[in-house]
C-alpha cells in the first residue's frame, strides 16, 4: 500500500470512530453510566464513560480485515487476549468490578499471549532461565495494561499516548514491510484521533477501562505477537515500543515506587501522579496532556531513529528517557513549588 492509501484508511477509521464514540455517548448518557466526580477525580461534572471501546474495536476489526484481505494469519492468540481485557474492562466500566478478579483475568490474558509466542522466542521451557523471562514478559504485560489505565486520569492524555505511540509502531511496521502491525499501529493511531475530537478538554466521555487497558495491553503485547523476519529483534521492539508509551511507564513506576517508600497501601485509588500533581497545582488538562504527548514524540522519536539493535541505540534511547523524564520532574516541581507560593 501507498502512503496516500495509508493516509485515506486512517481518515477513514478516525471518522468512523468520531461517529462510533458519538453514538455510544449518546446510549451512556441514556443508561446513566457516567463517571461521577469525587475527592480523587480531576473533573467537576458526571461524564459518560466507556468511550474507548469504540478505539477497541475498530483496532481489532480493522486487524482481523487486513489479515483476511492479506491472506496472512490472524494472531488469534493476541486477539482473544485482547478480547478478554476489552470484556472485563467493559464489564467493569459499567459495574464496577472489584480489582481482584480484573487482575486474575489480565493475568490469563498476558499468559495466553506470551505462551503462544514461546515457539517465535525459541523457548525450550525447561530451565530456570527460561520460566523468569515468561513470568517477566507476563509482568510486563499485566502492568503496562494497568498502567495505561492508572495514567488515564485527565482529558485527552490516554488518547494523546495513543496516537503516539500508534503512529510508532505504524512506522516500525511499514519500514519492516509487516503488514499487520503497520495496520494495527495505523488503526490505534486513527482511533485515538477520532476518540480525541469526544475526549478533547472539556471532555465529552472518558475512554474507560476498555479502552486505556486494552491500550497498554496492546502496546506491550506487540513485541510478543508481531515478531516478523523483517521486523527488528524482538528485545529491540520491547525497547523501542517502551520508548514510546516511556511517559506513562515513567509516571507509573515513579509513582508506585514513592508511595512503596512511604508506606502508602499502593493498590488503594489516588492522586499521586505527576501529571495529578502538575493540574493540581494550576497546569489545564490540555497543557498536561500536550507535555506528556511531547515526551513520547521525544523519547519514541529516538527510538524509531537510533533503535535498539546496538549500543549506540540504547545509549540514545536511555539518555532520551533520562532526558524526558527530568523534564516532567521539573515541570512538576516548579509547578507545585509555585503553587505553594501562591497560596
Amino acid at each position: 500500500m501507498t502512503i496516500v492509501l495509508w493516509i485515506i484508511l486512517m481518515l477513514s477509521i478516525a471518522a468512523v470512530t468520531a461517529v462510533g464514540v458519538g453514538l455510544l455517548r449518546t446510549w451512556t448518557l441514556k443508561c446513566g453510566i457516567l463517571d461521577h466526580p469525587n475527592e480523587r477525580s480531576s473533573h467537576e461534572v458526571p461524564t459518560p464513560r466507556g468511550g474507548g471501546l469504540v478505539i477497541a474495536v475498530v483496532a481489532l476489526s480493522s486487524l482481523a480485515a487486513a489479515a483476511w484481505w492479506s491472506g496472512l494469519p490472524i494472531p488469534y492468540a493476541y486477539v482473544i487476549g485482547a478480547g478478554l481485557i476489552v470484556l472485563i474492562s467493559w464489564a467493569d466500566d459499567i459495574l464496577s468490578l472489584s480489582f481482584l478478579i480484573r487482575l486474575c483475568v489480565h493475568f490469563l490474558a498476558a499468559a495466553i499471549v506470551v505462551w503462544a509466542s514461546i515457539d517465535l522466542y525459541q523457548i525450550s521451557s525447561g530451565s530456570i532461565r527460561d520460566l523468569l523471562l515468561i513470568a517477566a514478559a507476563i509482568i510486563w504485560i499485566v502492568w503496562m495494561t494497568n498502567a495505561f489505565n492508572f495514567m488515564d486520569g485527565i482529558d485527552g492524555i490516554a488518547g494523546l499516548q495513543g496516537l503516539v505511540a500508534g503512529f510508532g509502531w505504524f512506522v516500525v511496521g511499514y519500514t519492516a514491510g509487516n503488514l499487520l502491525l503497520s495496520v494495527i499501529g495505523a488503526a490505534i493511531l486513527a482511533a485515538c484521533a477520532g476518540f480525541l475530537v469526544w475526549n478533547w478538554s472539556p471532555a465529552k466521555i472518558f475512554m474507560g477501562d476498555a479502552g486505556s487497558a486494552f491500550l497498554g495491553f496492546t502496546f506491550a503485547s506487540i513485541p510478543f505477537v508481531f515478531v516478523h523476519q523483517n521486523t527488528p529483534s524482538r528485545l529491540g521492539l520491547i525497547a523501542v515500543g517502551a520508548a514510546f508509551v516511556w511517559p506513562f511507564v515513567f509516571d507509573s513506576v515513579f509513582t508506585l515506587f514513592r508511595r512503596l517508600i512511604r508506606g502508602d497501601k499502593v493498590w488503594r485509588a489516588h492522586r499521586e501522579h505527576l501529571y495529578q500533581h502538575l493540574v493540581i497545582s494550576g497546569w489545564s488538562h490540555p497543557r498536561a496532556a500536550l507535555l506528556y504527548g511531547a515526551a513520547a514524540v521525544v523519547s519514541g522519536g529516538v527510538g524509531l531513529v537510533f533503535g535498539a539493535g546496538d549500543l549506540t541505540g540504547v545509549l540514545a534511547i536511555t539518555i532520551a528517557a533520562a532526558a524526558t523524564a527530568f523534564g516532567i520532574l521539573a515541570a512538576t516541581a516548579l509547578s507545585v513549588r509555585r503553587s505553594k507560593d501562591v497560596q
